[in-house]
């Protein structure tokens, strides 16, 4: 397989430092623990590949080498890593500012006081008649396991670089600075360039994100169920989606409900990859290959809380489509079995 690994320190020599933390942002499922230990020592992608870890001298390795031609034609293409900005801050959660989390724990083992040693393992029966107290230097060496420890210890030292907008100015007919900033925050940022050093010609970006067209737009989807078939066919089930801003509003059939991700894919095809999406929590909408589809194209979701339907604002929208349609069989003198 062809490995995909964005947002990596690429020097072009050495050995790579994989961080365990980025690629779980992505939701790959990292068993960094020795198989003697106890663990699997593997990686489980999202496509359902498993790559092996290597340990040597108690580090885990993983064997990469650079691909061939052929295999880059022939291999499938696995995005390891998101192509967005990583900030190792969004893992951050302390456990020590919630009084309670000893009590959510489950399954603790039962601590049974060893009668001659104590809480920090001194001898019980010793007696003390005197204290002497030496210091020395003692230089420590730090094992960084992973970037996000690198940073949690360094992070006075880690700051985002501030652009120089100047220097751009001759791009953008040398309009002020302030109107490049705002350029640039406006522009799509889904584009990186390949750590790869051969160019290659390809008639459709590497990114997902930017082989779709963009919708400005939070879309909301709900399931609606009618007790009368349609006319064409048996159908009797429904996705529908509504923009909140324009009120455009779409409806694909459905035959099964595990087939919300084939309306999902027919929306965007048709109107666009949303901003962001807002559904309740029904599986279907909320499955592992929805996850993946949102993930890949940079699109947010949200779910309504249970038995608060008014926060999903398709449920809304669809009464008036409702409404109206009713009306519009009746101005029709449509048939009543309609």
């Amino acid at each position: 397989m062809i490995a995909i690994l964005h947002q990596y320190a690429y020097t072009g020599k050495g050995k790579s430092i994989h961080s365990s933390r980025q690629m779980e942002s992505f939701k790959q499922l990292v068993y960094d623990k020795s198989i003697k230990v106890g663990g699997k020592q593997r990686i489980e992608t999202t496509d359902g590949y498993i790559i092996p870890i290597n340990f040597r001298n108690g580090l885990p390795f993983i064997s990469l080498r650079p691909y061939k031609d052929k295999e880059w034609n022939d291999l499938p293409h696995v995005t390891i890593t998101a192509d967005m900005d990583w900030d190792s801050i969004v893992l951050d959660n302390e456990m020590e500012d919630n009084e309670e989390w000893v009590n959510s724990l489950k399954d603790l083992p039962i601590l049974i006081p060893d009668p001659l040693f104590d809480k920090v393992g001194n001898y019980r029966n010793t007696m003390e008649i005197s204290k002497a107290l030496m210091a020395h230097k003692i230089v420590e060496e730090v094992i960084i396991k992973d970037i996000p420890s690198m940073y949690f210890l360094y992070k006075h030292l880690i700051q985002p670089r501030a652009v120089d907008y100047q220097k751009y100015s001759h791009h953008f007919i040398f309009v002020p600075p302030e109107v490049i900033k705002q350029t640039f925050e406006g522009t799509t940022q889904f584009y990186r360039v390949s750590p790869n050093p051969s160019m290659k010609k390809t008639f459709r970006t590497p990114f997902p994100a930017c082989n779709v067209h963009r919708r400005a737009e939070v879309v909301a989807t709900d399931t609606i169920y009618s007790n009368t078939p349609a006319i064409d066919s048996s159908i009797m089930a429904a996705q529908f989606f509504v923009g909140v801003d324009t009120l455009v509003c779409n409806l694909h059939p459905l035959q099964l409900d595990k087939q919300f991700v084939n309306t999902l894919q027919d929306n965007i095809n048709k109107r666009g990859a949303m901003s962001k999406l807002i559904s309740d929590r029904a599986q279907v909408e909320i499955s592992k290959k929805v996850q993946d589809i949102l993930r890949h194209l940079v699109i947010d979701s949200w779910q309504s809380e249970p038995h608060q339907q008014h926060q999903n604002y398709a449920e809304r929208r669809y009464q008036d489509v409702k409404r109206l349609t009713s009306k519009l069989l009746d101005w029709t003198g449509a048939p009543i079995s309609l």
